[in-house]
C-alpha cells in the first residue's frame, strides 16, 4: 500500500502488485509493527507517485536491476 503519510493512518494512495517495482528515495526515522512485521517507512516512487510504504512488506531486487528499486 502506498500512503501520503508515513503511517496507517495516511491516505491510501494506490497499491503497487505483487512483482510491482518502486523506487526508494529515503528512509524515515518512523519505525512500526504492522501485522506481526517490523519495519521503517520509507519514501517512494511509483508510477507517476510519490509517497510511503512500509518496508517489511518490500522485496529487494537483485543487484542487476536498477538502483534503488524494490
Amino acid at each position: 500500500v502506498v500512503r501520503s503519510k508515513p503511517a496507517v493512518t495516511g491516505e491510501k494512495l494506490g497499491n503497487v502488485p505483487h512483482g510491482g517495482k518502486i523506487k526508494v528515495i529515503e528512509k524515515t526515522d518512523k519505525t512500526d509493527s504492522i501485522g506481526g512485521r517490523d519495519g521503517v517507512w520509507v519514501k517512494i516512487e511509483w508510477q507517476d507517485t510519490t509517497g510511503y510504504a512500509f518496508d517489511a512488506f518490500l522485496e529487494s531486487m537483485d543487484s542487476q536491476d536498477s538502483a534503488g528499486a524494490k
